[in-house]
């Protein structure tokens, strides 16, 4: 009955449901027994929407998903924040697929930044009946695949129970065909199969693990054996770069699908660096632009070559590693040696001074915010706000009206979060936000009785005297 309401209620336009009312938001994150559900919130007449949606409707959708768009007016902001536990806007929940809800914060309205989110996510755990429609499934990630000869079979319930927990380290499916068991000449075990970027065909090169009645052991089994030597990184795998003191991460927009990238080739120059000294990954640009922001990177500097010893990060973009249509084959390894045997400096990107608008109040972008933070002698007041968020330009007003009044002695800054990656030492819970820069740390500044210039002083000086 509650589906037929939403078919009523709600106008789909190519994938993206328009939600006005917010028991059709309800319903609409209830309905996900078949579809994973993608629900972004925005104000009502935002700046944001459109093109938020515009990006939506470019997205390439899979079959399993639906977007939602939700224009909240002014008068029901206070209630909906409420009931679905929303700090700031725009946001987006996810329901997926045996899972519970996940929120993440919109800091982008970039299409390419949306795919990658919702392909992170909504990674269902698949059921496989026939070799044909298992091959047209695998085109891109890695599968481990459970192969079962009955449906009663113990271990197929322990395989799913593993899963649903590591799910988001890996995809899983599972099957009970004879033609796939046959396949892989395998009737009771499980399959890390690499993606095809490793090999010439999806299911090349796959790593069996026979006995699958221990599934602890598996799952060290799968973690070990991640990809063989090249990780496909994304936020979700960040951790397992730790299992080596340098990781050497490419960036790249590249697709697998598409030969004129020669991507195979550049995992193949990969390949011949030690993996057992580092930890050799991949990672897609729109999963990591944020990160490249940081150090004034962008699209137009890949493919980048990163090389990071948890001490130094060094940046190689495409001009500085021979990057003709594939990897120079002996520059990368040297390199790396050169930056082990410190005869190369850590080398970020140059760029302009920091500008000063005409209120006088720096305008920061990722790069020389870290620089500045790094700073010893420099303290500064920091605004950290986002496009369109709610209290943003009120707090934009708030730091003019300081400088003007001349009332604050120390500089001020401000850095939009929505173009700009932040700091590590800088993850607000909520935009906007006020962090006190002193002696290389940041410090969010928390008031209690409501934001004002006394509350904003008070905090400063009291800091400056602790620092």
């Amino acid at each position: 009955m509650i589906y037929l309401v939403l078919l009523f209620l709600l106008k789909v336009v190519v994938g993206v449901v328009d939600i006005q009312d917010i028991k059709v938001a309800r319903a609409f994150l209830s309905e996900s027994i078949n579809k994973n559900r993608f629900l972004v919130f925005s104000l009502k007449d935002s700046n944001s929407y459109r093109p938020l949606r515009d990006s939506l409707l470019n997205s390439e959708f899979t079959t399993d998903s639906v977007f939602g768009l939700y224009q909240i007016p002014e008068e029901d902001k206070d209630q909906i924040k409420n009931e679905f536990s929303i700090t700031s806007l725009p946001h987006i929940i996810c329901t997926l697929k045996g899972d519970t809800n996940h929120f993440a914060y919109l800091w982008s309205i970039d299409p390419e930044e949306i795919r990658a989110t919702t392909s992170r996510m909504a990674k269902p755990i698949t059921e496989y009946y026939t070799l044909k429609e298992f091959e047209d499934d695998l085109k891109f990630e890695g599968l481990v695949l459970g192969v079962f000869s009955t449906s009663g079979n113990k271990a197929k319930e322990e395989f799913i129970r593993l899963a649903v927990s590591a799910k988001q380290f890996y995809r899983f499916g599972y099957t009970f065909s004879q033609d796939i068991a046959k396949h892989f000449n395998i009737e009771n075990g499980v399959i890390l199969l690499r993606p095809s970027i490793l090999g010439n065909n999806p299911l090349s090169d796959p790593y069996k693990i026979k006995n699958i009645d221990d599934i602890d052991k598996l799952a060290d089994e799968i973690y070990k054996n991640y990809f063989g030597k090249v990780l496909w990184l994304t936020p979700f795998t960040e951790g397992l770069l730790s299992e080596r003191k340098t990781s050497i991460t490419l960036f790249t927009d590249i697709s697998p699908s598409k030969e004129e990238n020669n991507f195979k080739d550049i995992v193949q120059i990969l390949l011949r660096i030690d993996s057992e000294k580092y930890k050799i990954a991949i990672a897609r640009y729109a999963d990591y632009s944020w990160f490249l922001a940081e150090y004034g990177y962008d699209k137009n500097n890949l493919p980048i070559l990163a090389i990071d010893n948890s001490t130094h990060l060094f940046i190689l973009e495409k001009e500085k590693i021979g990057y003709h249509g594939v990897l120079s084959t002996g520059l990368v390894p040297s390199t790396i040696k050169d930056f082990e045997n410190n005869k190369i400096s850590p080398s970020l990107k140059s760029e302009l001074p920091k500008p000063i608008d005409n209120d006088g109040i720096i305008n920061y972008v990722g790069t020389s915010l870290i620089k500045a933070i790094n700073e010893p002698k420099i303290e500064f007041l920091l605004l950290v706000f986002a496009d369109d968020c709610e209290g943003c330009e009120k707090a934009k007003l708030f730091i003019k009206k300081l400088k003007e009044n001349k009332k604050i002695e120390v500089n001020i800054a401000q850095i939009n979060a929505s173009k700009n990656g932040l700091p590590k030492t800088i993850s607000p819970a909520q935009v906007p936000s006020f962090y006190f820069i002193k002696n290389t740390e940041a410090i969010e500044i928390t008031y209690e009785k409501g934001l004002s210039e006394g509350s904003i002083i008070d905090f400063i000086e009291k800091k400056k005297q602790d620092l």
